[in-house]
């Protein structure tokens, strides 16, 4: 099983994913994924904030 994994699309808070299952040189599955970088709250819960500028040049290059 391969997995092949794309940068779709990073924001300001978030990005997107896509993972593509193949199987002995055929397409078997894709995942599609959006994270949301978050803080986890002193009073609990969280709340999203940016993506850190270091993080974000490294997404934005695998999106290349």
């Amino acid at each position: 099983l391969e997995l092949r994994l794309r940068v779709m699309k990073v924001g300001e808070k978030s990005f997107t994913y896509e993972v593509d299952f193949v199987k002995a040189g055929h397409h078997a599955a894709l995942g599609k994924v959006t994270s949301v970088c978050c803080a986890v709250q002193p009073q609990g819960g969280f709340s999203a904030i940016a993506i850190p500028p270091a993080i974000k040049q490294k997404l934005a290059g695998a999106r290349e």
